[in-house]
């Protein structure tokens, strides 16, 4: 994997995060920025390289600066902790992760 991909899917990991816990579905986010879903759904797995533009107005809709998706790790993780947890729908269970995402200690 290129150091480019693993940039991406590190953006990824951040922006799905931050989505989740902001309670904004791929759907929801999408229309407030006015984005196609699919590319909401490309950003989430990584396959996107995205234009400052889109950085900007993703930003201002999850409330967050950009510059959190490009932070070292210790003070994104404090940044997240931060953030209240994502409600959970009734009937449902929290959402749980796993790799690739223990490979960044979460």
């Amino acid at each position: 994997m290129s150091s480019q991909q693993e940039r991406q899917i590190e953006f990824a990991r951040r922006f799905r995060m931050i989505r989740e816990r902001r309670g904004f579905s791929q759907e929801q986010l999408s229309f407030a920025v006015k984005l196609d879903r699919t590319y909401v759904s490309a950003i989430d797995r990584g396959e996107r390289n995205l234009s400052l533009a889109n950085i900007w107005k993703l930003s201002d809709a999850l409330h967050v600066n950009p510059s959190i998706f490009f932070v070292d790790e210790q003070e994104f993780n404090e940044f997240i902790a931060q953030l209240p947890a994502p409600c959970v729908k009734a009937g449902r269970k929290p959402k749980t992760y796993s790799a690739p995402y223990t490979k960044w200690g979460i």
